[in-house]
């Protein structure tokens, strides 16, 4: 998904072709998956479970991941709001929308 998201956000850089429907589906997508499942079992389970096992949630590991997820979410959410700006007529918002696609692809691949 990283690098499919990756590949529409450089076409949009070089002035190809691409609807901004993409974006927003592949939004949905990572909301669901990405963020609804896998981040929130994170959250839910994993990261409980550490701390409750001595890994402090501040300052350590956990911090930085709980962090990362939330920057996840901005981009995310950056993303949906500039896509749905291009859809209705904003040209700005097309370069925008491929600017927050790639750091968010960037955050993740540094993420996992």
């Amino acid at each position: 998904m990283l690098n499919a998201l990756e590949a529409a956000a450089l076409r949009v850089e070089e002035g190809g072709e691409i609807e901004p429907e993409y974006f927003l589906e592949a939004a949905q997508f990572v909301r669901g998956f990405a963020d609804g499942c896998h981040h929130q079992k994170e959250e839910k389970i994993l990261f409980t479970e550490m701390a409750r096992y001595g890994m402090p949630v501040e300052g350590g590991p956990i911090g930085v991941m709980l962090s990362e997820h939330e920057q996840g979410r901005e981009a995310i959410r950056a993303i949906v709001s500039f896509a749905e700006r291009w859809a209705k007529g904003e040209p700005a918002a097309r370069e925008e929308t491929a600017r927050h696609v790639l750091g968010y692809v960037a955050l993740l691949r540094q993420h996992i």
